[in-house]
């Protein structure tokens, strides 16, 4: 699809926003908007965690004067054209009688949150082989369900927990057929769009931390209340569920205290596989279902890096082979079977639209891929006029923006004339009127303008966010190169899963330097190896209690990043993108 002008939108219409009166009795001392919103129930969006620098908590002010804006608010209302109605609720105080209008699931006004689309498969088609393992070891009902009688059907829910997605996957136990998949957003992320960030709010109180674990629940519960209806089943059916997650996204299911993670030395309640009676949570299920969350590595590399290191099968393979996992937390390993060094990069939520000006979640709507020709061409997901950006479409344009020497290799956006200079020096195609065009300054920064009719476009400070996450995933993987002591070219496969590696293309994922040169032959996208695993957990009580030993006896090494001294080092190397060869070639032809 091809941007074309269209009749403008409204930014936010009424139909879609709740008012609120603020109320004295309900008030506590320094309550700002979010914190009174959020006390009385209602999901604010701010994935900065309440911090002002993210622009999403939006809410329109009715019957008071506007109260002074702070310079940060002043500047991320005005890159989201909002009216002067308009405020970020963390930034304004509450006060009795004070009217507000809030929309009802804000992401970004005019935005209504999407239902996520739903081809998160076991793999994408090309690179099937790595999942046939989520059957081969498959166990017998006996052994999954000790007392399960005659009850039958006996199905199962297998769980992705995402910081940002969830994926639930509904299977015949018996025969392994996989009967349905729903993918959603975690609804947490209002709450912030890291584990860090929700965290924090986590440990403030305790009725937080209850509250992070009761959203999740619900949404879970919805999803499976709803493929249970698509196959005509009562709840009770569910007879075992299993979950991968982050370490912190496990401890927020089981209501388990985030107290140790806040903060060095990052210790959690447990990394060991858990066992819990599903009902007992509130999940829906049989009375005598369990749940069973995969062991974690470290207090930041879960059961999702661990699921998706089996179901690649590298967990005995004899090659060396490196699985990265990106998503709001980059988790990384590399090894053979029997000696692996996994870390974990605080890449932050850009890949996820988190911290982006105009960044969303891969929902409807999102614009997922951009080429850039005489002009700007993109796609949106569900075909949808265009409402933001996701990640896989801020590295499409930012690899395009490269190509065409609209950004060079530091990061910087130049102007159009410097950018059509940069393309003769580099004897590449100059970019044309149309595109130079876009490539704009406004009061604060550069900007390049994707789509006229919705304001859509990409911020330098946007650019700025990538560089920052891509940055820490190169070089983590650089860091437990070093600590295996090989070299990249020894590596024989790479394997990129989760839900935003699946839509990524690798052509642009290289151009911008997030993986090292070199591996882009070697690299399979294999989907959401997360959930695969979790899956595999699911039909097979062997394979937990064999990836329990796996972590157990050690033979995953966590490496600290914080800890390395090598990784400041190469993460300030990794923050510029890569030339592209033909200007290597022309530097090199100067110096000779």
């Amino acid at each position: 699809m091809i941007g074309q002008e269209r009749p403008a939108e409204k930014r936010q219409d009424s139909e879609s926003l709740s008012e609120i009166v603020v109320e004295s009795a309900l008030m506590e001392p320094g309550d700002t908007l979010l914190t009174y919103l959020r006390r009385q129930g209602h999901r604010v969006s701010a994935p900065c965690g309440g911090h002002g620098s993210c622009g999403k908590c939006l809410v329109k002010l009715l019957n008071m004067n506007s109260p002074n804006q702070s310079p940060r608010e002043q500047a991320l209302l005005g890159l989201l054209q909002a009216e002067k109605e308009w405020r970020l609720a963390c930034n304004v105080h509450a006060e009795p009688g004070m009217k507000v209008l809030l929309p009802e699931n804000p992401l970004l006004p005019g935005q209504q949150e999407a239902q996520i689309i739903e081809s998160m498969p076991f793999h994408d088609g090309r690179e099937a082989a790595p999942f046939a393992s989520c059957y081969e070891k498959r166990d017998d009902l006996d052994k999954l369900l000790p007392w399960h009688g005659s009850i039958g059907p006996w199905l199962g829910a297998a769980m992705d927990i995402g910081t940002t997605t969830i994926v639930v996957y509904l299977l015949d136990l018996v025969t392994g057929q996989v009967l349905g998949t729903k993918s959603f957003l975690n609804p947490q992320s209002v709450y912030g769009a890291d584990v860090l960030t929700r965290i924090q709010y986590a440990n403030q109180r305790e009725d937080h931390r209850k509250s992070l674990q009761t959203i999740l629940i619900q949404r879970i519960n919805q999803g499976l209340a709803e493929l249970m209806e698509e196959a005509h089943m009562p709840v009770r059916h569910i007879c075992r569920l299993t979950a991968a997650g982050n370490t912190t996204m496990l401890h927020f299911l089981l209501g388990e205290s985030t107290a140790g993670m806040g903060g060095s030395p990052f210790t959690s309640a447990f990394l060991a596989l858990q066992r819990r009676n599903a009902m007992e949570l509130g999940l829906l299920a049989h009375p005598k279902a369990e749940l069973v969350t995969l062991p974690c590595i470290a207090a930041f590399a879960g059961g999702d890096l661990l699921a998706a290191m089996a179901s690649s099968s590298m967990l005995s393979s004899q090659n060396l082979e490196l699985v990265v996992d990106i998503g709001t937390n980059g988790e990384i390993a590399l090894g053979s079977a029997g000696h692996f060094s996994a870390c974990s990069t605080a890449a932050g939520p850009a890949f996820e639209g988190g911290r982006i000006i105009w960044g969303m979640g891969g929902v409807a709507g999102a614009i997922d891929h951009i080429t850039l020709t005489d002009d700007v061409a993109w796609s949106t997901i569900g075909q949808q006029t265009p409402r933001g950006i996701c990640g896989s479409g801020l590295v499409d344009v930012t690899g395009e923006l490269l190509r065409s020497c609209m950004l060079d290799p530091s990061g910087r956006m130049p102007s159009p004339e410097e950018a059509a200079h940069a393309a003769s020096a580099s004897e590449v195609p100059v970019p044309g009127p149309k595109l130079l065009e876009r490539l704009r300054q406004d009061e604060t920064q550069r900007f390049f303008m994707i789509d006229e009719t919705t304001g859509i476009k990409v911020y330098q400070k946007d650019i700025r966010e990538l560089q920052l996450a891509k940055g820490a995933i190169y070089a983590g993987i650089q860091c437990l190169i070093r600590d295996l002591k090989v070299s990249p070219e020894q590596i024989k496969t790479v394997w990129l899963t989760g839900g935003f590696g699946n839509y990524l293309n690798l052509d642009q994922a290289f151009r911008i330097g997030l993986l090292p040169e070199g591996l882009q032959e070697k690299t399979r996208i294999i989907g959401n190896g997360a959930g695969a695993g979790a899956c595999q957990a699911l039909l097979s009580e062997t394979c937990c209690l064999e990836w329990a030993d796996i972590v157990g006896q050690g033979q995953i090494r966590y490496i600290d990043l914080a800890l390395e001294d090598t990784f400041q080092t190469e993460f300030i190397q990794a923050l510029n993108f890569p030339k592209s060869p033909l200007a290597k070639a022309i530097a090199e032809q100067k110096e000779s």
